[in-house]
């Protein structure tokens, strides 16, 4: 790969992650959730802002990303509080301002417990000092956590935190994700149909005949219809195309009308490279209904060819027609070669194969969580810590392998 594939890598999975974490963020702020995090990529920070009590941060490996929601499965921030740990407590009007866990010395100010007891809906600490002694605290509402590596947290009260918001809530805001890379591949799609000089219409009307092929010889024109290939009727020219695409036989009857007048010829395939051809090309338009048209069916078109992708590996499971990072980094760079349009294009259907893809009801997609949440309306009662921390543990577990195995066979692939 050279710099420009390795920059359009980047930007087009930047771009995916980007949209789909959006996504989550604004439905959990719509629906009043604490987000503490918003991060692009994993690993160690490059640069970053905090703005209402969220930080954003662009992190250095750049696959990937997540948003931190108060009381979500992946929260391990104000919940990695344990018993046994030591911190520095800040207190202020007698409230705890600060439950300090990191590496950091303590201040003259700062009290030193071991946790004995921590319970942040209850807000409240105790812990052992340094003579052994117990001492209980109320904390503070709007106390901040300082986590072993430096970063700090604001407890989220229990009303704003996912996991206490009603299920339905908690669906949208899981699946708030893949809709936003639906938005962004129809975006996208719509960018490429006003930004080509036509777009090609989708109807079984003729755009141009190749010289010299048998179209052409029988007397067929550029604008007529076809209705029938064969006894087979045909609308659209993903009919036409397809009925042609399969077909085997020397001659074929084409049922077609122009001006008005239906006529039929039958005409004798040209073969080549073991098929045969008609010589024939699809029409295209400029006008804007069509190029609306042509966004949305090319919507269509791609997500309906990734659900059935995916059909057919649950049905037929084969990891050659998986494809991890470095697939999806070769793509791109074959992309790149194609130009500007290409690059966006490639992005657009990756957008749909990610959103799709992270429907799957398993764990650790937002799939997962949405079965999860299903359930437990169901239930009417969610399911303990520690069936939610196995069931996590195993989705984690199942696509991590997966994971190792795709890009291993990436990498061997030629």
């Amino acid at each position: 790969m050279n710099l420009t594939s390795i920059i359009a890598f980047i930007l087009v999975f930047g771009i995916i992650v980007a949209v789909h974490e959006l996504g989550h963020l604004i439905a959990a702020k719509k629906f009043g959730a604490v987000v503490y995090q918003y991060a692009i990529g994993f690993g160690p920070k490059i640069f970053g802002w905090v703005k209402n009590g969220t930080s954003y941060a662009i992190r250095i490996i750049p696959v990937g990303g997540y948003v931190l929601i108060a009381g979500s499965s992946t929260d391990e921030g104000v919940d990695s509080l344990r018993e046994g740990q030591q911190v520095k407590l800040s207190i202020d009007e007698n409230l705890v301002s600060t439950i300090d866990a990191s590496e950091s010395p303590a201040k003259a100010d700062q009290t030193v417990i071991r946790i004995k007891n921590v319970d942040l809906d209850q807000l409240k600490i105790s812990g052992l000092d340094a003579n052994e002694e117990l001492l209980s605290f109320s904390i503070s509402p709007n106390a901040d956590i300082v986590l072993e590596d430096g970063q700090s947290l604001r407890i989220a009260p229990p009303e704003k935190q996912l996991r206490n918001l009603a299920q339905w809530k908690q669906i949208i805001i899981n699946l708030a994700g893949p809709l936003m890379n639906f938005v962004l591949a129809i975006v996208l799609f719509f960018a490429l149909a006003f930004a080509a000089p036509s777009v090609p219409n989708n109807s079984s009307q003729i755009g141009t005949l190749t010289k010299n092929y048998p179209a052409q010889k029988a007397g067929l024109k550029s604008g007529d219809v076809i209705e029938k290939l064969n006894d087979r009727k045909v609308k659209t020219w993903a009919q036409v195309s397809s009925y042609l695409a399969t077909y085997d036989k020397k001659q074929i009857k084409v049922q077609y009308k122009r001006a008005n007048v239906v006529d039929t010829k039958t005409i004798t395939l040209k073969k080549s490279e073991g098929r045969y051809f008609l010589g024939i090309t699809q029409s295209n338009d400029t006008d804007l209904k069509s190029r609306i048209s042509y966004s949305y069916q090319s919507f269509i078109n791609a997500s309906t060819s990734i659900w059935l992708a995916l059909g057919n590996l649950i049905v037929h499971p084969n990891i050659n027609d998986l494809g991890g990072p470095v697939a999806i980094a070769k793509v791109t760079s074959q992309a790149t070669q194609g130009g500007f349009w290409s690059v966006v294009s490639l992005t657009a259907f990756l957008s749909i194969n990610i959103g799709i893809f992270n429907l799957i009801p398993l764990p650790v997609f937002d799939g997962g969580h949405i079965l999860i949440n299903i359930i437990q309306a169901i239930r009417r009662k969610p399911l303990s810590d520690k069936t939610n921390t196995i069931i996590q543990a195993i989705g984690a577990g199942i696509v991590i392998v997966l994971l190792v195995a795709v890009t291993i066979n990436d990498v061997m692939r030629k």
